[in-house]
């Protein structure tokens, strides 16, 4: 009888042994695979996050038949308008995305074995990390301000009507400034901007809907200024004092500077940068100017010298606004060869006061009536054979635009390997119309050029002045209405 109940409980305790191995097998078969034969995809449940935060996505709890390997992909079925968030590791059972703008994304991941698939969605709603702060009153003491949602696109501070700086405003790397409609920030007496960003983590000046001129831009009107790897987009509503459109304006007062650096500026129909005359552009390189319809850039001609061939030019023109050649720091005034395609367009007449020397390759175009007076200093277009410079009428009619006007006696009055076209216009001096003209004892020197396409003479020369006596030989003449040269002192 002992005996007996010895074998039936071993026979109880192995079986519950084994009732138990079973119950844990199951248990642990239950977590990796479906009913025999299915496949049940699972991508998570919907979450919230952050905007600029790490989302991790997560498909191992796909349960599939165990003796079917399962593969993955992920998938962004839909996404807030302009984001660009992408999934990273796609193809993978663990997948993460950041999410760069508010709202929500919507995910699908899709698992397979060699006969059966599923899918599953997932939604992820996605944050401001921070709300933006409102500046709201003018900037009187000097200020900083920080990035403060990281890699997100969102603004960290909002501009929300007119607003001045009266001391100095430095931003971080990364921070990004949005403005309500018609906003403006003016960098008055006193006041500077300091807008340094970096390689890696740009500054955006932008509006708060994407729309073109939605808000006005930056007006300077002090010392100083610098902007460096600034992108600004869809400023240069119309300024309702002087009803200019730029993004960048460095206005009338005549006292500010600015250096700008590695920048991009786009969504803007009327100017990405306004300089006027008695500004400093004390430097400008590598910029992007998209988008504009007429110009980039209007700039005064002294200013113009600090345009480099790195950046690029919106519909490849540069306005020259209403100007004089000035003495500089350097020795003279050199407008630089730009890139092939771009042109300097002369609106109004330009006195020169200083050396002013172009660049072979050069191309300018003269506006209606319009003239080049050299007062003072002296005028040289020096080409070569391979990169003549060409003047010539906006449009290419004769007598578009006046002349080229020499009043003074410097050696470096010349025009070499130059096309002038399209002079003539009016009366340039002494009653006659031409399309180069030297007069009161001044000096000119015009070789391996053309002049052609007049309304008037091509080459004026007055009495008592003095130009190379193979003038006449030494140039190519085409069209030119009442002659090629008349010289005034010979009867």
């Amino acid at each position: 009888m002992a005996f007996t109940d010895t074998v039936m409980k071993n026979h109880i305790i192995f079986s519950g042994i084994l009732l138990l191995l079973v119950s844990i097998l199951s248990c642990k078969t239950n977590k990796e695979i479906g009913p025999s034969g299915s496949l049940k995809a699972d991508a998570g449940i919907d979450r919230t996050s952050l905007v600029g935060d790490t989302v991790f996505l997560d498909g191992t709890k796909t349960k599939g038949p165990d003796d079917q390997p399962i593969t993955f992909a992920w998938e962004l079925l839909t996404q807030p308008n302009a984001s660009k968030a992408v999934i990273v590791n796609s193809q993978t059972a663990k997948a993460y995305f950041i999410p760069d703008l508010m709202g929500v994304y919507e995910i699908k991941l899709k698992a397979s074995t060699s006969k059966l698939t599923d899918s599953a969605v997932t939604k992820i709603t996605a944050n401001l990390a921070k709300e933006p702060i409102p500046l709201t009153q003018d900037i009187a003491q000097p200020m900083n301000l920080t990035d403060r949602n990281g890699e997100s696109d969102q603004p960290d501070y909002l501009i929300d009507g007119n607003i001045s700086l009266l001391a100095e405003l430095t931003i971080q790397p990364g921070v990004v400034v949005a403005f309500t409609e018609n906003s403006f920030m003016d960098v008055k007496s006193n006041g500077g901007l300091k807008a340094l960003g970096t390689a890696d983590a740009h500054i955006t000046f932008r509006g708060v809907e994407s729309k073109e001129n939605f808000w006005g831009g930056i007006r300077l009107n002090t010392e100083n200024n610098q902007l460096k790897y600034v992108d600004i987009f869809n400023a240069g509503a119309a300024d309702p004092l002087s009803k200019n459109q730029a993004a960048i304006h460095l206005t009338t007062t005549g006292k500010a500077s600015v250096e700008i650096e590695n920048c991009s500026i786009t969504g803007n129909s009327g100017y990405g940068l306004l300089v006027e005359q008695g500004n400093t552009l004390k430097k400008f390189s590598n910029n992007t100017l998209r988008g504009y319809r007429n110009a980039a850039i209007r700039i005064d001609a002294t200013n113009a010298q600090r345009l480099d061939k790195a950046s690029l030019y919106a519909s490849n023109v540069i306005e020259i606004g209403p100007s004089e050649i000035l003495d500089t720091e350097s020795a003279e005034v050199v407008w630089p060869e730009l890139n092939k395609g771009i042109v300097f367009r002369i609106l109004s007449e330009v006195s020169v006061n200083a050396g002013w020397k172009i660049a072979p390759g050069t191309v300018i175009e003269m506006g209606s009536d319009v003239a080049i007076m050299v007062h003072k200093g002296y005028f040289l277009a020096e080409g070569t054979p391979e990169n003549p410079i060409t003047i010539r009428g906006q449009q290419n009619q004769a007598g578009y635009w006046r002349g080229i006007l020499f009043q003074t006696n410097n050696s470096q009055n010349a025009l070499v390997h130059t096309i002038i076209q399209d002079g003539g216009s009016s009366n340039l001096v002494a009653g006659t119309k031409a399309s180069l003209a030297v007069f009161g004892r001044a000096l000119m020197q015009v070789t391996h050029s053309r002049i052609e396409n007049s309304a008037g003479w091509g080459i004026f020369a007055g009495v008592g002045t003095e130009t190379n006596t193979d003038i006449l030989e030494s140039n190519q003449f085409k069209d030119n209405l009442l002659g090629d040269v008349k010289r005034q002192n010979i009867f």
